[in-house]
């Protein structure tokens, strides 16, 4: 999936698989890497947002201000190919906390 379409699918999920998710550590330090101030269940998705350039740096992040069009700290792309089979089950924090988290995407959003 492009970076634009990941975009936009930030804006009502997250549509990274956090296993399969890799990044510069520069990036990561300049997003904040994760944070204090993240909502609570959702700490993927608020760092997926601020590296994106879709929410500002936490309070920790050691970075220069974003550009005015928050161009974020580079692409976020989904590859084609498929390389991570993962498991769903009713144990999950997805499944446990599927009220909360979507409580708190819309916070983070």
């Amino acid at each position: 999936t492009s970076g634009g379409m990941v975009r936009w699918q930030l804006s009502f999920f997250s549509p990274l698989a956090h296993p399969s998710v890799t990044f510069r550590a520069a990036a990561l330090r300049a997003a904040g890497s994760y944070s204090l101030w993240d909502p609570p269940n959702v700490e993927d998705y608020a760092l997926w947002l601020r590296l994106a350039g879709l929410s500002p740096p936490s309070p920790e992040a050691h970075a220069k201000p974003q550009p005015p069009d928050h161009a974020g700290y580079g692409a976020l792309c989904n590859l084609g190919d498929c390389l991570l089979h993962l498991r769903r089950h009713s144990q999950s924090v997805s499944a446990c906390r599927r009220e909360q988290q979507r409580a708190a995407t819309a916070t983070a959003a």
